[in-house]
């Protein structure tokens, strides 16, 4: 059985399938180096649209927690215990602290790699 969503926006619709899916992951439902489901049975387990799926599949495999294979499906490729934590992190965070926290976290990393292109 599926699991239903209540579209609000729809940032919050893609987040919740991004929380489902982080939470998948670390619950091992979808273990490290396997396949997530195919596009057909997410897009029946979450009774989300395509985009949806797409989107968050996406956002997963940006923060380096899934890795699509071409040719193939998509893996989880979740390395370190702070990915897991990070995902608890970010079910108790709202969208304005983690803009903050990335803003915060991008300028330190301009300015990590202006320094070591210069040394």
């Amino acid at each position: 059985m599926g699991v239903f969503y209540v579209k609000t926006i729809k940032y919050e619709l893609n987040k919740q399938v991004v929380d489902e899916i982080g939470m998948n992951i670390q619950n091992e439902v979808y273990k490290l180096e396997n396949k997530i489901p195919a596009e057909p049975e997410l897009l029946s387990q979450y009774i989300v649209s395509r985009n949806t799926i797409r989107e968050a599949v996406q956002a997963l495999t940006h923060a380096r927690l899934l890795e699509a294979r071409q040719g193939d499906e998509t893996y989880v490729v979740l390395k370190s215990q702070l990915k897991v934590d990070f995902i608890s992190l970010m079910k108790k965070t709202n969208r304005e602290e983690i803009i903050v926290l990335w803003n915060l976290v991008e300028g330190h990393m301009t300015i990590s790699a202006t320094m070591n292109t210069t040394s």
